[in-house]
């Protein structure tokens, strides 16, 4: 399985990759370059660039595939509607990594249901239910295949 990490420099993207790999996966991560990797060396691909120049971003990906995309720093609908046109038809699933934001307060139910209601008082939280929504219209419209993981 070949996985795409859009970001993948972080905490939760690095034990992932450290996981898939060490599991015999192929793993590319697509990040500026600015945060320096807790990967081995050699163990994994590096696409270097600025996921905010969406031209150059989709452009990045016009003639690959990937069993698995996913985006670990999408934070404006912006993001999200570029990483739509880069990867629609070119992933078997896309993963956006959200947030607990989406709602407010803490979550009077754990593990808190899929539907429980959006209700965010944040900018980022609004932001990413935004992103969240360019996500389901996505799948209604054309099948994208989506996960949303809320942390």
């Amino acid at each position: 399985m070949h996985v795409l990490f859009i970001g993948g420099t972080g905490l939760i993207s690095t034990a992932t990759a450290r996981q898939l790999i060490e599991a015999g996966h192929e793993v590319t991560c697509y990040n500026r370059g600015k945060s320096e990797s807790r990967l081995e060396e050699g163990t994994y691909n590096v696409i270097q660039g600025d996921r905010k120049d969406y031209a150059t971003f989709e452009q990045t990906f016009a003639d690959k595939t990937y069993d698995v995309v996913v985006d670990m720093v999408a934070f404006s609908p912006e993001d999200t509607a570029s990483a739509i046109r880069a990867f629609k038809g070119r992933c078997k699933q896309f993963i956006h990594c959200s947030t607990v934001c989406v709602y407010s307060g803490p979550p009077t139910i754990i593990p808190t249901p899929e539907h429980e209601p959006y209700h965010s008082i944040g900018g980022y939280g609004k932001n990413k239910i935004k992103c969240e929504e360019l996500l389901f219209e996505a799948y209604g419209a054309d099948g994208f295949p989506i996960t949303i993981m809320r942390r």
